[in-house]
């Protein structure tokens, strides 16, 4: 199934796995960024060769690590939307006062 994918504007397909509440994906980056979203715990992660991001949408926190510098960061989010229906995937939240948005929909 393919799935148009939109984060903060900028929109693709992919053709995720989805199993035990449970999406992954490789994004259409340069970086083939690997995207992991648990659903019931409401927890997105991103991976590539430079970083690595971890959301927790239900504790509003978050980690950022820059792998070349061995660095990481908290990071304090405000999770505006987190909803989840049957063909579309809807999360809204804020950091550092900058709005993000991630919209995943099933596509004919």
């Amino acid at each position: 199934m393919k799935y148009k994918v939109n984060i903060s504007g900028k929109e693709y397909i992919v053709e995720p796995i989805i199993k035990d509440k449970t999406i992954y994906y490789v994004e259409q980056d340069d970086l083939k960024t690997v995207m992991l979203i648990d659903l019931e715990n409401k927890i997105l992660k991103r991976d590539n060769d430079e970083l690595y991001l971890i959301l927790d949408f239900k504790n509003d926190v978050g980690a950022l690590e820059v792998k070349k510098l061995n660095s990481k960061t908290d990071l304090k989010i405000e999770t505006e939307k987190f909803e989840h229906k049957e063909n579309i995937l809807e999360i809204n939240y804020k950091m550092d006062d900058k709005k993000f948005n991630f919209k995943m929909e099933k596509v004919i």
